[in-house]
């Protein structure tokens, strides 16, 4: 299936009506993230220089295949 479009938050709302959530190394998030994507769940999937990572919205949890495993960490 083709991807839906992505529209942006109408501009009625004001900065201070949005709140801004941010994660560190400390809270579970991975570092050195170079791919991100969203799927239709919702999930955020991180491709990092250590591995895949999903992240919904609260925990980060690292994906590891169950059966072989991936060519590489270096998800790009």
């Amino acid at each position: 299936s083709l991807p839906r479009p992505v529209c942006a938050q109408g501009s009625s709302r004001a900065p201070e009506q949005f709140h801004h959530s941010n994660w560190t190394i400390e809270d579970g998030a991975p570092p050195d993230i170079w791919a991100i994507a969203q799927t239709t769940d919702g999930f955020l999937w991180l491709g990092t220089g250590g591995g895949l990572y999903r992240f919904d919205g609260i925990r980060f949890e690292e994906i590891r295949p169950r059966i072989g495993k991936l060519p590489s960490r270096n998800i790009t």
